[in-house]
């Protein structure tokens, strides 16, 4: 389904952690890899990791410094079977983002973000977070370099297909990495922790709903796993304040990656969304409509 993926690269190890999930994204999908940098045009004002601002410098030196930057990524993985191709624009590292992603009809767009020891020169967190809610394609913002072995997708109702699963058994296929359905569900018996009064011998409610997840969309699920080469998903079932529930599972469970839907649903509003991506350390994948 990626036929296409831009990386957007500035020369430090936190733009770089973008990758190693890239390569591979690229490969199982047969993609072009896009590597891409921006160079601050001559007489514009840049802010540094230290935000103090300086005027930038002359451009055309900066510019073959980075294509030849780029090109010595392409070719020590020349021997990977992947179609790489470079590109360095000048201007603000968001607009060359955005501009490129619907130019080059761009399928996903993975990027290093802020971790907890710093920023990165080009990449600093209001650049990510404008292409996060601006490009017309879905975003990963990769946080470290560390595995993705875990992803969490949050669901809201019984009905998957309209979850968009497809892209998140993608990932999970190319990465080997198991996919954790989360249901957050509103029910009493899982919002005021009733389930601590069910009778003898009878099922906790949240069994009942994992059941009835699979007795309705089994079909589905085994679907996406032959299709994609993924794992059978965990499912659980938790009741509570959405933001919360999703950020306790992942620091619970070790969770690596975290897809975020469009907000559209209730439940899962901007502000919800806003939260996890501010609060959660693991690297987040926004979807798209």
């Amino acid at each position: 389904m990626f036929k296409k993926i831009l990386v957007p690269l500035d020369g430090s190890q936190l733009s770089e952690f973008a990758l190693n999930p890239a390569l591979a994204l690229a490969k199982a999908n047969k993609a072009e890899l896009l590597l891409m940098s921006a160079v601050l045009e001559k007489g514009k004002v840049e802010i540094d990791e230290h935000t103090s601002t300086r005027p930038a410098p002359d451009t055309q030196p900066m510019l073959a410094r980075m294509q030849d930057y780029l090109n010595r990524i392409a070719e020590l993985r020349a021997g990977t079977g992947i179609t790489f191709r470079t590109l360095v624009l000048e201007g603000n590292a968001t607009n060359c983002i955005l501009e490129t992603a619907v130019s080059e009809q761009v399928d996903l767009i993975i990027m290093g973000t802020h971790g907890r020891s710093g920023f990165s020169r080009f990449l600093l967190g209001s650049t990510t977070q404008k292409v996060w809610h601006q490009a017309p394609c879905p975003v990963m913002a990769v946080r470290d370099d560390h595995p993705i072995q875990h992803i969490l997708m949050p669901i809201d109702q019984m009905v998957l297909a309209e979850h968009g699963l497809d892209l998140t058994f993608i990932v999970g296929g190319a990465l080997s990495a198991q996919v954790h359905l989360l249901l957050v569900s509103q029910d009493s018996a899982l919002m005021h922790g009733d389930e601590i009064d069910i009778a003898p011998g009878e099922k906790p409610f949240s069994q009942k709903l994992v059941e009835d997840i699979y007795s309705q969309e089994g079909a589905y699920l085994d679907d996406l796993q032959d299709r994609y080469g993924a794992a059978r998903p965990i499912t659980a079932v938790r009741g509570g304040k959405t933001e919360d529930v999703v950020l306790d599972y992942t620091a619970e469970n070790n969770i690596d990656l975290i897809v975020c839907r469009p907000s559209h649903r209730h439940w899962f509003q901007k502000s919800i969304n806003e939260k996890v991506m501010r609060e959660s350390q693991s690297s987040i994948l926004v979807l798209r409509n």
